[in-house]
């Protein structure tokens, strides 16, 4: 995203902008798994220090405050990130678990966990 912000900072705000959200939609819709949010807040804020640093350097003079950025991202309607994700078959909501840890700690109803060891 940073290559992106330096290459494009010259455009139109308002076109800029409009891109930066298409962008950031769809990076909600694709990596917004249940337990995912925290990589993607990180990766969000990342995005809008970047996008404050190289809309700063616009000019000889700092244009922007961070109450300012913060009022130019809602004036564009920037989505913050979210959980796009449907919770599938009653599995409980969990934040802080990976993908793949719920994979691992999920059984269907009804199932047991069978050991595999064998008697020597």
């Amino acid at each position: 995203m940073t290559e992106w912000v330096k290459t494009h900072r010259h455009q139109k705000l308002s076109r800029t902008m409009k891109t930066l959200k298409a962008k950031l939609q769809g990076t909600w819709n694709y990596y917004g798994l249940i337990g995912n949010f925290r990589r993607m807040q990180l990766f969000y804020g990342a995005t809008c220090r970047t996008l404050y640093k190289w809309l700063n350097r616009r000019s000889q003079r700092s244009s922007m405050t961070w109450p300012a950025f913060n009022r130019m991202l809602a004036r564009f309607q920037v989505p913050p990130p979210r959980i796009v994700e449907k919770n599938p078959r009653g599995m409980p909501c969990q934040q802080e678990m990976s993908f793949c840890q719920r994979l691992l700690d999920f059984r269907q109803p009804g199932t047991t966990l069978r050991a595999n060891a064998r008697a020597s």
